[in-house]
């Protein structure tokens, strides 16, 4: 589950304002595939995906919880891609792996580089992890943010697709 802890601190950190808002629409998901994210505190909405319409408070602590059924093990080859627009200006696109590998971009000319956890990254069937975060007071930049960030298993079928629309203030 280390992927999980460096994706939810990867959102929130790379992210620093003094609010996150943001709001997700799950597009398509993988047939057998279920879960939901709940963020302890901060979202006005719930759904069969877990909280929604957030609004989280920069300098707070938070708790995220990740409870999924997985129909197959994610394994070497198994990638995820973000799209989104900044400011409505600024185009943030790239694919990584899931594991198994570095996930290098560049964005704004700001590069990135991060290992990826080893493969297997989850082994099909239930799984559970729960992270406490407390995220920063202070932040560079304000921004807003809208796009698809979706993954993929290694013979390249969807897992799922999601939409995003938030602002960091």
């Amino acid at each position: 589950m280390q992927f999980f802890n460096a994706a939810v601190a990867m959102l929130f950190v790379a992210s620093a304002s003094a609010d996150l808002e943001i709001t997700r629409d799950v597009k398509s998901i993988m047939s057998g595939l279920s879960g939901s994210v709940i963020v302890s505190s901060g979202c006005s909405k719930q759904d069969q995906y877990g909280s929604n319409d957030c609004d989280l408070k920069w300098g707070s602590n938070y708790t995220v919880s990740l409870n999924a059924t997985l129909p197959e093990d994610v394994t070497t080859g198994a990638t995820f891609h973000v799209d989104i627009l900044l400011d409505g200006l600024v185009k943030a696109e790239f694919t990584c792996p899931l594991c198994g590998g570095n996930c290098s971009f560049e964005v704004a000319k700001h590069k990135q580089n991060f290992a990826m956890p080893p493969c297997p990254l989850v082994k099909a069937g239930h799984f559970q992890q729960v992270a406490n975060f407390t995220l920063p007071a202070d932040a560079p930049a304000k921004v807003g943010f809208k796009g698809t960030v979706s993954a993929k298993d290694s013979k390249g079928v969807s897992f799922a697709e999601v939409e995003l629309d938030g602002k960091l203030h």
